[in-house]
């Protein structure tokens, strides 16, 4: 979190305790089509990827500390609304 007068800039992070996502793989999860299981449709990261781009965010692959796959979505403006209840990365 960067705090800059009234704005705040969050990174949303989603983490889950599976096999990851190869480091050299990491760029191309996010390209149309592609599936990493050949069950899925390769539409889902991609469509994040749009809906972070449309607001001016950068989402990117990374590893979870468990190993898993790690997703972060950054660039998040917040002004001045803060929620108690909400976890916030540094």
């Amino acid at each position: 979190m960067v705090a800059d007068g009234r704005r705040t800039i969050r990174v949303l992070h989603v983490e889950d305790g599976g096999p990851g996502i190869p480091e050299a793989e990491r760029e191309r999860v996010f390209e149309f089509g592609r599936s990493g299981d050949g069950d899925g449709t390769g539409f889902g990261l991609s469509i994040v990827e749009d809906i972070a781009e449309a607001h001016g965010w950068t989402v990117r692959a990374t590893e979870a500390e468990s190993g898993g796959a790690r997703l972060e979505v950054s660039g998040i403006e917040s002004m001045g609304v803060e929620r108690p209840d909400a976890s916030v990365e540094d």
